[in-house]
């Protein structure tokens, strides 16, 4: 996650938009308000941000925001990375503030986002942020989406198990010549609709996240 996603979601879980007059409302307006006057405020970060503030912890909105800010080379912006820069400081000086960006960048606990490199010396933010691609693009929020996710990887293992059973067989058969065993077919037929339900669950918990 690029340091200004990262300083807009963690501001935005630590309460950002919910105070109308303190140090962490006024360095993230002042985030906000230079994007919007460097971007417009119908540009597509401007509006990535908007929906962002309405369902911080929606990863599908982060990955658009995300998205946006590398369209718009926003993190080129010597003056926008200070401000995020600035918005993460103050995160930062409040209990448990380290480790709330800690969360929104690595994705554990309930924020979403990606593994990071983290410098030698302590920081994670700004120009010393690396994005990754992490297993926290992998995860499922919804409950419909686990349940499918589960069930779609319990088939798909089962599947390649009775495939892999009877390559075994068929590979320790003397007669090679008849043809594949039926169990063969199916043991490929029932991993690859496993592997139909675990995409079907991704797509749905994107569609409802």
């Amino acid at each position: 996650m690029d340091p200004i996603s990262a300083a807009i979601v963690s501001g935005l879980v630590a309460g950002a938009t919910r105070v109308s007059a303190d140090a962490l409302s006024d360095a993230y307006s002042a985030l906000k308000t230079m994007i919007t006057r460097r971007f417009g405020g119908d540009s597509g970060l401007s509006n990535a941000i908007e929906a962002v503030e309405r369902a911080p912890e929606s990863q599908s909105r982060q990955q658009v925001l995300r998205e946006e800010v590398a369209s718009a080379r926003a993190d080129q912006d010597h003056s926008i990375l200070a401000a995020a820069d600035a918005l993460l400081d103050e995160i930062r000086t409040r209990p448990g503030g380290q480790h709330l960006i800690q969360q929104v960048i690595s994705g554990s606990g309930t924020t979403a986002g990606r593994d990071v490199i983290v410098h030698p010396g302590g920081s994670i933010a700004g120009r010393d942020l690396i994005q990754t691609i992490g297993p926290t693009e992998f995860r499922i929020n919804t409950t419909i989406g686990r349940v499918l996710m589960v069930v779609g990887t319990l088939i798909a293992f089962g599947g390649f198990a009775l495939f892999a059973f009877n390559l075994l067989t068929v590979m320790g058969s003397e007669n090679h010549f008849g043809g594949p065993p039926p169990g063969l077919l199916l043991g490929f037929g029932i991993a690859f609709a496993g592997g139909l339900v675990t995409a079907l669950a991704k797509l749905i918990d994107q569609t409802l996240s």
